[in-house]
């Protein structure tokens, strides 16, 4: 997150955050600006009390000040907030109520005569706390703060306040004011922190989202692409098969052998077209394992895909070699073991009345030839 260290503003790569920062920083804000007004009507009404109470004869005064000036300043302001106008304003108005707010404080401390005059001090410290604490921000809230404490020096001076007062007052003053800015800071900061995770969330959301449409859509076009040549294959096989339909109507009269030969080229072609469909399923198939999401569900079945295409492939090996139109190597194998999965295979679709008896000498007859 990159921040000016004094305006915190959002600066370098991220200066374009500036302005959607203070939108939001000023809707979640607003509420607040409004119960500062009310707040701040209702504590410089209630406390003319105690003008009649400490200083009688400057009440009238006092009172000028609590309720000809601030209070039309306070209903002014609130009913500022509601018009469309506040929000480009909204700083610059609460600093100058600030800056009302604390003048008039100001100028009852000074007018006051001691110890009267102290009873006035926590006034004006309250005030430079809520202007940090009440989200003003934090340069803003600093400026109103400073200028106060300036006013209270001339002020004082030019009242020939004893220089031990003046001290004495600005200490405390200050002291405020540097606690209210450290209090202001970190309030802007965090809160400033918090709008820009919520922004990266909000954009690593977007990514994700962009992702997985692109993946969906590279699913949908390979699916369609699959399905389109799967057709085009299909209709193909079914016009090669018809072809073979036709040579094999004319080859009835030929001898058995060239029946088999017949046949054996038939299923060499349509091994070979079939092996050509699982090439586009296996390939498709990885190209999909590839980009699909890290769905487990959704993977174990591509891989069952994957896996069935394969063992299809080993049949249509067979096939070849059983054409005779693929040469495979020869491995040493128990004749006696494959003559009987043959046989459990035989008795499986022969008819149930028709017995297959086994004869087998006890040792093993080994030979060379392709499983």
């Amino acid at each position: 997150m990159h921040l000016h260290p004094l305006t915190l503003a959002f600066r370098d790569d991220q200066k374009d955050l500036e302005n959607t920062f203070l939108e939001h920083y000023f809707t979640q804000s607003l509420f607040t600006y409004r119960l500062i007004a009310v707040l701040g009507l209702a504590l410089y009404s209630v406390f003319g009390i105690l003008d009649a109470c400490l200083v009688p004869e400057f009440k009238k005064i006092f009172w000028f000040i609590r309720y000809l000036i601030f209070c039309p300043v306070s209903i002014a302001i609130l009913l500022f907030s509601f018009t469309s106008y506040f929000k480009k304003f909204a700083q610059l108005t609460l600093v100058l109520y600030e800056i009302v707010a604390g003048s008039g404080i100001i100028a009852m401390i000074v007018i006051a005569p001691p110890p009267v005059s102290f009873s006035y001090y926590a006034g004006l410290i309250l005030i430079l706390m809520l202007a940090y604490m009440f989200k003003i921000r934090f340069i803003w809230a600093t400026f109103g703060g400073w200028l106060l404490v300036l006013l209270y020096g001339i002020a004082a001076v030019l009242l020939n306040t004893p220089v031990a007062i003046i001290i004495n007052n600005n200490f405390f003053f200050i002291s405020a004011n540097v606690i209210g800015m450290f209090a202001g800071y970190s309030m802007e900061h965090y809160a400033r922190r918090d709008f820009y995770l919520a922004y990266l969330l909000t954009k690593e959301k977007e990514k994700v989202r962009k992702a997985k449409e692109k993946i969906e859509e590279k699913v949908l076009e390979r699916t369609m692409e699959l399905q389109q040549a799967n057709d085009q294959l299909h209709q193909e096989i079914i016009n090669r098969f018809h072809a073979e339909e036709e040579r094999n109507r004319l080859a009835n009269e030929l001898l058995q052998a060239r029946k088999m030969e017949a046949i054996g080229t038939m299923a060499a072609g349509i091994a070979h077209d079939f092996n050509n469909i699982l090439s586009a399923i296996t390939g498709y198939t990885d190209l999909a394992l590839h980009f699909a999401p890290k769905d487990k569900e959704l993977l174990q079945y591509l891989e069952g895909i994957k896996k069935g295409a394969y063992r299809a492939r080993d049949l249509v090996a067979q096939i070849m070699t059983f054409s005779r139109h693929h040469k495979t190597p020869k491995y040493p194998l128990d004749i006696i073991s494959i003559i009987k999965e043959v046989i459990k295979m035989l008795q499986a679709t022969i008819p149930a009345e028709i017995i297959i008896k086994q004869n087998f000498p006890r040792r093993s007859a080994k030979i060379m030839a392709d499983p």
